[in-house]
């Protein structure tokens, strides 16, 4: 028996019949673009415990998807990972580090983003243009700037876990 331990690259790219995908556990790396503009993709969850540590660039990029969950063996998630997108909610593990960018950019029907303590800088562009987003928490490690605060019209909450966050405002 042979375990899948990472995606091809661009598999369920531009797929309008996929609609769920259910990851193996013993997965580690999801590829670029694995899934990127598969339209009515709207769940993609794991088989078990997950092992997998990277999510690779555009992975989720322009997909129906309404909610996902990044495991916690996570490590590293490469640019616009779930940009457009209609998630509600994301949660990025404090076992994330290093730069995110892009994470979120226009995800219309997002309302929370939380962005743990592994996460050290938060590139421009990363919480951009969403329409219903109303609270954001950014980790205490995390470098913020850029634009990334514009065009999020019912923003309610900003919290800074440190005064090291806000450069660039």
């Amino acid at each position: 028996a042979y375990s899948v331990t990472a995606t091809g690259a661009s598999l369920f790219e531009n797929d309008t019949t996929v609609t769920s995908i259910v990851l193996p556990s013993t997965l580690l790396s999801i590829a670029t673009k694995f899934a990127m503009r598969a339209s009515n993709l709207t769940s993609v969850t794991f088989d078990g415990t997950p092992t997998v540590t990277t999510i690779n660039e555009s992975a989720f990029h322009i997909t129906g998807i309404t909610s996902f969950t990044i495991p916690a063996s996570v490590t590293t998630i490469g640019t616009a990972i779930l940009a457009s997108t209609n998630i509600t909610t994301l949660t990025i593990p404090d076992t994330v580090v290093g730069t995110i960018k892009s994470t979120i950019y226009d995800c219309d029907q997002i309302v929370s983003f939380y962005i743990g303590t592994g996460v050290t800088i938060v590139d421009g562009y990363t919480v951009y243009h969403n329409a219903k987003l109303e609270t954001v928490h950014f980790g205490k490690n995390a470098f913020v700037y850029g634009d990334n605060l514009k065009y999020l019209p019912k923003l309610k909450k900003v919290t800074f876990s440190s005064l090291y966050n806000t450069y660039g405002y």
